[in-house]
């Protein structure tokens, strides 16, 4: 399944199974407790990392979500991203490993004919690596199906 604009807003911890009453809880997709998107002093909304869009591997009930890949794209005029873009990737990479995602998932940027692969960070303070430079029109497709292949 793709989730597209999907918000990945910050782990606190494991999903309460009775949370006391009155506590504002919620649960995102992959069974992690996050923030309400309120804050706790008004109405404002929580800032939360929203990725182009989010590949997941569909449970069969709400909590069940396993990310697959993050794919960000960018339309920059010389092809090359620019440095707040590798370090938007980056942060959507950080944030998706406190949510239990495949051991092979993947982080693609997408910069007009050319795609930026990212590998998962082996752990969330470090950042995640480049792995390749592929061709975007020949080689995202196959990237994709593959990870679509190895998890159905």
């Amino acid at each position: 399944m793709v989730k597209p604009q999907a918000k990945l807003r910050p782990t606190t911890g494991p999903a309460p199974v009775n949370p006391p009453p009155g506590v504002r809880v919620s649960t995102d997709s992959m069974n992690n407790q996050v923030p309400s998107r309120t804050t706790a002093t008004g109405r404002r909304r929580e800032a939360v990392f929203e990725p182009d869009f989010i590949v997941v591997k569909a449970g069969p009930n709400y909590g069940d979500d396993t990310a697959l890949a993050i794919v960000e794209g960018k339309n920059e005029e010389d092809g090359v991203p620019l440095p707040v873009d590798v370090d938007q990737i980056l942060k959507y990479m950080a944030s998706i490993f406190s949510k239990t995602p495949a051991n092979d998932l993947k982080g693609y940027l997408v910069v007009r004919g050319t795609t930026y692969v990212y590998g998962l960070p082996a752990a969330p303070n470090i950042p995640a690596q480049p792995l390749v430079v592929i061709n975007t029109a020949t080689q995202l497709k196959t990237h994709l199906e593959t990870v679509a292949h190895a998890h159905w």
